[in-house]
């Protein structure tokens, strides 16, 4: 499914890379939703708003944890990245539905990375 929105960026012109490490297992579907959504929120802010030029998604499944990441090297988001938009606070609460946890790393100038971890257990 994340495959799809690369595509989709990488048509529109953004030069987007996509990397799963880890063991593939299957997840529970809202988790596999959760990641996708996150994805599309990050990809399309990235898109509209960023200028830039490249992007990375990165998918880690393995061991007791998935870990999603989203880096661009656009303009970044601000002073306060943290504050954010309607789309921030929904992936935000996405991730903390599921027990997991959304950071934001952002300096102007220097791109945004975005990072969702969400512990699975045993």
């Amino acid at each position: 499914m994340i495959d799809a929105l690369v595509e989709q960026c990488t048509e529109a012109g953004l030069d987007v890379s996509l990397d799963v490490k880890g063991t593939p297992r299957d997840l529970p579907p809202m988790i596999e939703l959760s990641g996708y959504r996150i994805v599309q929120e990050s990809l399309t802010n990235v898109v509209r708003h960023s200028g830039a030029t490249k992007a990375e998604v990165t998918l880690v499944r393995g061991g007791s944890n998935y870990l999603l990441t989203i880096a661009d090297n656009g303009s970044g988001l601000g002073e306060h990245p943290s504050d954010g938009g309607r789309g921030m606070l929904g992936m935000r609460e996405r991730a903390r539905s599921l027990g997991g946890e959304l950071t934001i790393d952002s300096r102007p100038g220097s791109g945004t990375e975005i990072r969702f971890r969400l512990p699975l257990g045993p």
